[in-house]
């Protein structure tokens, strides 16, 4: 199952967020308001992907500089920023911090679930992530080297 932590300090968009990812089998959604319960859970669980509000209301920092933060503990899963602000007023900070895009959350809880999806390689109807598939292709590409290293032994042998 995919794992998402998401902070965001309005609790308006934090109900709409749940509400919309709720009937996404193959995601679990951790919602938390501020910094200080995402850094706590982050220290307890891993999780596939980070989506941080940049404006957090309740917070002493903003996502940003969560976001920096944790990068300097050695924390580094995907993350990006769910922001109001325009993409120009975070590009930099979000080149900088290997973030991997910026949502606007002027978007529609739905389209927000699409976009997230798309990020986590997850499609189709019965919401399969193509990471398990990579898995497989993975575990046969190791089947085949080691198949390919032990006709080369034999090889050798003659």
């Amino acid at each position: 199952m995919t794992t998402i932590l998401f902070v965001e300090s309005d609790d308006i968009l934090r109900n709409a967020i749940h509400r919309a990812f709720k009937a996404e089998c193959n995601i679990k959604v951790t919602l938390v308001m501020d910094t200080k319960q995402a850094k706590e859970v982050l220290d307890e669980q891993f999780f596939d992907l980070l989506v941080i509000d940049t404006v957090l209301k309740y917070d002493d920092t903003d996502g940003i500089t969560f976001l920096k933060n944790i990068r300097k503990e050695g924390i580094y899963i995907p993350a990006c920023f769910y922001t109001p602000l325009s993409q120009e007023d975070v590009s930099e900070q979000m080149m900088g911090y290997n973030c991997l895009t910026v949502i606007s959350n002027q978007i529609d809880p739905e389209g927000l679930v699409k976009i997230v999806k798309d990020m986590l390689y997850i499609s189709g109807e019965d919401g399969q992530v193509k990471l398990d598939e990579l898995e497989e292709l993975a575990q046969s590409l190791e089947t085949k080297v080691k198949k390919f290293s032990k006709q080369a032994r034999n090889i050798n042998c003659i």
